[in-house]
């Protein structure tokens, strides 16, 4: 079996994968101060107790990181629980993509293994939105290019900028809005943020089409997606699993390659 793990900044997402298809997942919050033990036990309450997976059963591990301070813990973690060496996806892997970018280095390495998913979901023109601490956009051409994309706050710094940077306004709950114009300062933080996202991803697609001049597949995925479902109607399809299978995408890659 693989485990797939996609380290994120504020939670890391982990699938076991047997014969190509994801038998399990399980996402907890990134915590940059625990050791690895301590992730070790996280894991292994989830593994055995939760999933009833015996870590005799993992033979490859590779993970995806945007947070290098936690890229050894893992690495100690994969051999203590696995016996196993970890592949870490860098801007050296192969994701299938030709990259149209200034510096590939510089690509955050969840954004380049979503977009080799997404090769897998669609043959045509495809920009990816993977809502996180930050939203991004990013441009797959039907030929395989990756053109580059956007990159904006994720809601939840939004929501959390504008009540550590004012004095009367209180840190809120992200809900729906019922209406747009609020009747209180709760209701109307709500609609401003919540509506404002909304315009804010259906404006960068609009954009990003017109830029290139294709109607593309909307492919969304990302933990805070789930507060928009049903309302942002530019978006295709929503695949909670698109990294997962991204990572397993390429660790099937690497290994036909040998």
């Amino acid at each position: 079996m693989l485990l797939a793990v996609d380290i994120g900044n504020s939670s890391i997402y982990m699938g076991i994968v047997k014969d190509a298809e994801i038998i399990a997942d399980f996402r907890f919050d990134t915590n940059k101060s625990l050791d690895t033990d301590g992730y070790r036990n996280k894991i292994s309450q989830v593994l055995c107790c939760k999933k009833g997976v015996d870590c005799g059963d993992i033979s490859d591990v590779i993970i995806s990181s945007v947070v290098p301070e936690l890229d050894q813990a893992f690495e100690r973690l994969t051999k203590k629980m696995f016996g196993v060496t970890p592949t870490f996806v860098n801007a050296r892997t192969d994701y299938g993509l030709t990259l149209r970018v200034n510096n590939r280095a510089a690509v955050g390495s969840d954004r380049l293994v979503n977009a080799c998913a997404a090769r897998q979901i669609t043959d045509g023109d495809v920009i990816i939105v993977d809502f996180g601490t930050a939203t991004t956009f990013d441009y797959v051409t039907k030929s395989g290019e990756f053109l580059g994309g956007v990159i904006a706050p994720g809601v939840n710094i939004s929501a959390e900028a504008l009540y550590k940077n004012s004095s009367k306004l209180p840190l809120i709950e992200l809900t729906p809005p019922e209406k747009v114009i609020g009747q209180d300062t709760v209701s109307a933080m709500q609609s401003g943020i919540y509506n404002g996202y909304i315009g804010l991803v259906e404006n960068i697609i609009f954009k990003m089409k017109e830029e290139v001049g294709s109607d593309a597949m909307v492919l969304a995925t990302g933990g805070t997606y789930c507060l928009f479902d049903g309302n942002l109607k530019i978006i295709d399809r929503y695949d909670k699993q698109l990294t997962l299978k991204g990572l397993s995408a390429i660790h099937d890659r690497d290994k036909s390659a040998e």
